[in-house]
């Protein structure tokens, strides 16, 4: 028993020393005032503003989430905070996805007792060049299905 414990206390340093951390643990390090990540080209897919009031003895969290859906890779992703900076300020982070992948989440926190107010953008390009590489291929006069088709890839079966 003896040695199991010191078995845990030295796990235990080891965790310490070498900066391990909980995925799931609210860290303020990972919040940015502002996030400006990737090259802006393509098309301005997003331009939205997220506002959370404030309410007292309340911090305010909110998600945002964006789906291309397969069709747009992502080449920007702008969250521009429009509360003064300073210690009140709310943050945010992308949490999943991002620059190169079609989709991005994104989460914003107030301080305690403040609101927040940012403008998400997200520009992209389509994945499969441009609009011409799609098309609609119908089944037999007889059948009423039809297959989308976006580049090479079927995209789905409409009726």
């Amino acid at each position: 028993m003896k040695s199991l414990t010191i078995l845990v206390v030295v796990a235990c340093l080891i965790a310490v020393i070498c900066g391990y951390r909980n995925p799931n643990t609210l860290e303020w390090a990972d919040y940015a005032y502002n996030i400006d990540d990737g090259n802006c080209r393509g098309t301005r897919l997003i331009y939205e503003d997220v506002i959370k009031n404030a309410d007292p003895y309340t911090v305010k969290k909110t998600t945002y989430n964006w789906d291309g859906r397969s069709m747009y890779h992502i080449t920007c992703v702008r969250v521009h905070n429009r509360m003064p900076h300073d210690t009140r300020a709310a943050e945010a982070r992308v949490t999943k996805g991002g620059v190169g992948q079609s989709e991005v989440k994104i989460e914003m926190i107030s301080k305690n007792s403040e609101g927040l107010h940012f403008i998400v953008e997200i520009w992209g390009e389509e994945k499969y060049g441009s609009s011409q590489n799609i098309g609609l291929l119908m089944g037999s006069p007889d059948q009423n299905d039809r297959v989308l088709y976006v580049g090479k890839q079927k995209y789905c079966m409409c009726n």
